[in-house]
């Protein structure tokens, strides 16, 4: 028997192949440079976050997942699901809006 993270590891590597072939027409997701990640740092990214939205935290799937970035910096936050990628982007702008404002509460 392989230990549990090991397991965890091989069905990462089956989902990130699966998501390649998903992609095959736009495969710069994946591709090394862009976004400055690799194929590796996909892997790592789906085990830190449990092959889960960073967001909503539902299970990722070969079709259904975005490398969420900075648009300003292009660093890489995390990988999020379509769903919460589209209302993050809309989002933004009110969403660090709200942070400050609550950061500057009194309550």
């Amino acid at each position: 028997m392989y230990p549990p993270e090991m397991i965890q590891r091989m069905q990462i590597a089956e989902l990130v192949s699966r998501m390649r072939v998903a992609y095959r027409n736009n495969e710069s997701a994946l591709t090394p440079g862009i976004y400055g990640v690799t194929r590796e740092f996909i892997e790592d990214l789906l085990l830190r976050q449990g092959i889960n939205c960073a967001i909503c935290r539902k299970g990722l799937d070969d079709v259904n997942w975005d490398i969420d970035h900075d648009h300003e910096t292009g660093k890489v936050r995390g990988l999020l699901c379509h769903a919460c990628n589209i209302w993050l982007g809309k989002n933004e702008g009110q969403l660090i809006a709200a942070w400050r404002y609550l950061k500057g509460s009194e309550l």
